[in-house]
């Protein structure tokens, strides 16, 4: 993620008329860190989805299709 201007915090307080006023650049910005925080995250929970399999086997897939 690059220099943030508008932090995941302020993003999920703005509305979308908020979100829509902003700069340009700082909208645009905004969603390419967002899109990198989420491909950072999704193999984080995959991971941490497998080491709970490993640990609590059965009982932790009822839990994960809850």
């Amino acid at each position: 993620m690059k220099d943030l201007t508008l932090y995941p915090a302020d993003l999920a307080n703005m509305t979308v008329a908020q979100l829509a006023a902003a700069p340009i650049q700082d909208f645009l910005d905004a969603e390419r860190n967002v899109d990198e925080a989420i491909a950072f995250l999704k193999p984080l929970r995959a991971k941490l989805d497998a080491a709970k399999l490993q640990r609590y086997g059965e009982q932790a897939r009822s839990v994960l299709h809850d």
